[in-house]
């Protein structure tokens, strides 16, 4: 009774995060409407990242050799990060920093159950591409660093840093396990 229960205010709160986030448009919504966004998002993530901590730990059955992302606390990041048009309230800030230190948490024990039940050429390929995906992340932040300097192109959002970790991440899995 309780599973299901979770798992429908999961579904419900994704629905609901995805709903603002598409009738929000090109006009951003007010922080108090972001936050609510990013919380339902958040308590998203947090159920579906228990439930995968659950189900991959050693004690509660073979552990599958499958990496999981956390798409509700990325998520919830992007609505809790900054909104240019409106005032931004402390205590949304303090939001944003305990969903980021959630993310990097569910990241590493992510990557700890993967790991875990690897061989050395498995451990190898995490390794390096763990470390492709931090140079391209460090390029990116580099990049957007300059170009601020110099008053020319976007500004750098924290999502932007995320999702070039995760794509760069994936990326480098998928080549180096065709090459290795």
């Amino acid at each position: 009774m309780l599973r299901g229960l979770l798992g429908l205010l999961s579904t419900a709160g994704f629905v609901g995060g995805v709903a603002q986030l598409l009738l929000e448009g090109s006009k951003p919504a007010p922080p108090r409407v972001r936050a609510l966004a990013a919380l339902a998002f958040f308590v998203s993530g947090a159920i579906d990242g228990v439930r995968t901590w659950q189900r991959l730990h050693p004690g509660k059955g073979p552990a599958s050799k499958s990496f999981t992302i956390n798409l509700g606390l990325i998520l919830a990041f992007e609505r809790a990060t900054p909104n240019y048009h409106h005032a931004r309230p402390w205590w949304l800030t303090a939001f944003a920093i305990v969903i980021l230190v959630c993310v990097m948490v569910s990241i590493a024990a992510g990557v700890y159950l993967w790991r875990r039940n690897e061989d050395e050429r498995d451990r190898a390929i995490a390794n390096g591409s763990m470390a492709i995906a931090f140079l391209a992340t460090l390029a990116l932040v580099v990049f957007f660093a300059l170009l601020q300097s110099t008053g020319v192109g976007p500004t750098l959002q924290p999502s932007y840093v995320l999702l070039t970790a995760v794509g760069a991440w994936l990326a480098a899995l998928y080549v180096l396990r065709r090459r290795m």
